[in-house]
């Protein structure tokens, strides 16, 4: 069973994923699960996803940072580490 702070975790890394998943779309018209290499795509997804301009290096942050935590959470869960 998780525990409360678990499911936060989880549920933001997922809902960060998804909106980028979803920028990704509406901007390239392709399907992705990566961040975009470019800086000019990642600037626009990172605004379609909410973040203020000249700021895509805090998507990545933020990203980075959810998806290391929620990696965390999955293998201490499933893996008991």
């Amino acid at each position: 069973m998780l525990d409360a702070g678990d499911v936060v975790i989880l549920l933001r890394a997922w809902r960060l994923a998804s909106r980028i998943r979803s920028a990704n779309v509406i901007w390239t018209g392709r399907t992705s699960d990566l961040l975009p290499s470019s800086r000019r795509d990642l600037e626009a997804v990172a605004r379609w996803c909410g973040y203020g301009q000249g700021n895509a290096a805090e998507l990545e942050e933020d990203y980075l940072r959810l998806s290391r935590r929620a990696r965390s959470v999955f293998e201490r869960t499933f893996y008991g580490q």
